[in-house]
Order: C-alpha cells, then structure tokens, then sequence
C-alpha cells in the first residue's frame, strides 16, 4: 500500500505542469466556493502552467460551468473544461454511432450533448412506439429536468432495460458513473450512474463509462496536453473512488483533497484507492 505524501500545495505546482481538477469537493462545496482555491487557479496560470477541470456530467454545459465558476472568481477558457458528456463525441465516432438514433435516458441537457456527440436523439414517444429504431441507449442524468426530485419515469426505465436486454445489437452507455450526487454538506440524492447500474443489472448487460474513474475522460484530457508527458499530469479529487483511483487506472499520480467526499485519515486508510499526495485542502496555504 502506496503511503500518502503530505505536501504544501505550492510544491504540489512546483513539481508538476498539468492539473486535472474536480469541481464539486475541490474548487467549490454545495456552502460555496473553498477558501482559497481560485488564488491556486491563478498561480498555476501565473506559472504558466495549466489547470483543467475534469467533471462526471453529461447533463451540464461546459459553458455552465465556466460561468459558475467565474461568478466565484475562478476564470478558466472554455477549453479547460472536460466533462464525461463531452466524451461521448469521441465514443461515437470509434463505435459508429455518429447519425444514428440515440435513445436518451435523461434531461433535455444529456440530449444536447448527444446531439453535439453526433448522434440523432429520439423522442421518448416514439422510443416507447417504436423500440426498435434505438441503436443505442445512453443515460446521461437520473431525471427529466435539471434540478427536479422526481426520477425518470418507470416506463422509460423499462424500455432501456427491454431494449438492451432483447436486443444484443444496441449499445448502452453510461455518460456520467457517479452513483450519488451531493445535495448539502450531509446530505447526496441518488445520480446517473446509479440508474445506469440498475439498468445493466437488469438487462444483463455491461454497459460502457465514460467518466472518473475509467479512461476515456483521461485519454481525452490527455489529447489537449500531447507533449506532456505522464509524470508532469497530476489529478486532484476530493473522492478516492472515483478521481484517485481514476488517475491510478490512466497511469498519473494524484492529490486527495480532504474538502469533499473523503474527510478522515481513517477513509483513506481502509481504501484500496490510495493517493500519492494527501492535502487538507487546494488553497495555497494548505
């Protein structure tokens, strides 16, 4: 077992170049933004080094996000911003899903990044009608509307379930794996990923991820940093299973933040997904 380095923050930015940070338990909490966190983002700009954020969601806009985040004086370009959504253009073009008709399991926000993905979104009308013009059924949010508490109604659970169970042809996907979702500080609502998995338990199928912890948010955050090599790319989260072990799974090392999902040594200790740096938090005087 890897034992966690403790390291100020500053030598952290000294002995790398590329930071990919998560947003929600990092840069910000359901309180606000951390203390100060968008001061890191600014020395790491001011070094001419270069922080990415690297986001689980298929139902919010980088553009969203970007304005957030500014609003709370972090500035970061637009094409700093990754999110799992925006790996679905790069899956649909390696699995021949550009033009084809997409059964969206979500908001109005995961058919917007299907659309942008390349792929043809489906009413869910004529998803219930017409099953079988689905050639793939990609979840992207737990629910119809950003923000509501109401879960996707069962008959369209049901149709993904059938569809990817009776029908071996039609690819699933999973844009967003994570299982929860935080609410406030004690409090998380259940997210897409654990909706996906109830629909692969029950289809019998093993649907693909695009998100933390698996590569291809990686390899397409590692596609805009190509001379770069591995040792100089850290990942910062606030989650051992999803961020730190992600980072391990895509071969760079990792800084966990104790600001979000992990707050004790004990979490740390009893996880198979072990960190190489360990911080109270991002700011600089951490």
């Amino acid at each position: 077992m890897i034992n966690p380095v403790r390291l100020s923050i500053r030598e952290i930015i000294r002995k790398h170049s590329v930071f990919l940070i998560d947003n929600f338990g990092v840069l910000k909490t359901a309180s606000g933004l951390i203390a100060g966190t968008a001061e890191t983002i600014r020395e790491i700009k001011a070094q001419g080094k270069r922080a990415i954020i690297l986001s689980n969601t298929a139902s919010e806009p980088p553009e969203d996000i970007q304005r957030s985040l500014k609003q709370r004086q972090v500035d970061l370009e637009l094409e700093n911003i990754i999110t799992s959504g925006m790996v679905l253009k790069p899956h649909f073009q390696a699995n021949d899903l550009v033009g084809a008709n997409i059964f969206n399991v979500g908001n109005q926000g995961g058919a917007d990044y299907i659309t942008q993905a390349g792929g043809v979104v489906l009413a869910h009308q004529r998803v219930l009608d017409t099953p079988q013009l689905v050639k793939a059924v990609v979840i992207t949010r737990q629910e119809l509307e950003h923000g509501a508490d109401n879960l996707i109604p069962t008959a369209l659970i049901n149709a993904a379930i059938n569809i990817l169970r009776y029908r071996p042809e039609v690819q699933g996907i999973i844009a967003n794996p994570d299982l929860t979702a935080p609410v406030k500080e004690t409090e998380v609502r259940m997210a897409a990923g654990a909706l996906g998995f109830i629909i692969e338990a029950c289809s019998g199928r093993l649907l693909a991820r695009l998100g933390k912890p698996y590569l291809p948010i990686y390899e397409l955050a590692f596609s805009l940093v190509p001379d770069v090599p591995k040792e100089q790319i850290l990942m910062i989260d606030d989650s051992l299973e999803y961020g730190i072990r992600g980072a391990r799974n895509a071969g760079i090392k990792s800084l966990l933040v104790m600001t979000g999902n992990t707050r004790t040594e004990e979490q740390i200790r009893q996880s198979p997904d072990q960190p190489d740096f360990v911080a109270d938090s991002f700011s600089l005087a951490a």
